[in-house]
């Protein structure tokens, strides 16, 4: 089945600009009451997603490079650990978080 909305390879400052995003709302997130905490993770997934998504159309695309292609499993990694700060524990694990954030700023660092 084919995807409705196709998603557009992003470019070097789409990315760099999400990675910085993600890493302040982690930033935020570790000094946050739980609530919060869960919530600011949830808008970090959807916009560590977004940029997954749209590294993936650069390689559907067939234009990925040596550096899209390490961000992108870098990326996959940090979307791990953002999912894994709250399941299967059901305790929110801030380490992830600030793993997640670090790994965020190390892939804006080198684009």
């Amino acid at each position: 089945m084919a995807r409705r909305n196709p998603v557009a390879p992003i470019d070097d400052d789409a990315l760099i600009g999400g990675c910085h995003q993600a890493a302040q709302q982690l930033d935020a997130a570790l000094g946050a009451a739980p609530a919060t905490i869960v919530a600011q993770v949830d808008v970090v997934e959807r916009v560590v997603s977004r940029l997954r998504d749209g590294l993936i159309a650069h390689r559907r695309a067939g234009s990925a490079t040596t550096h899209t292609s390490a961000a992108l499993d870098r990326l996959n990694a940090v979307l791990s650990l953002i999912v894994a700060v709250e399941y299967p524990q059901g305790a929110i694990m801030l380490n992830y978080i600030e793993q997640a954030r670090d790994s965020l700023r190390a892939i804006a660092a080198e684009v």
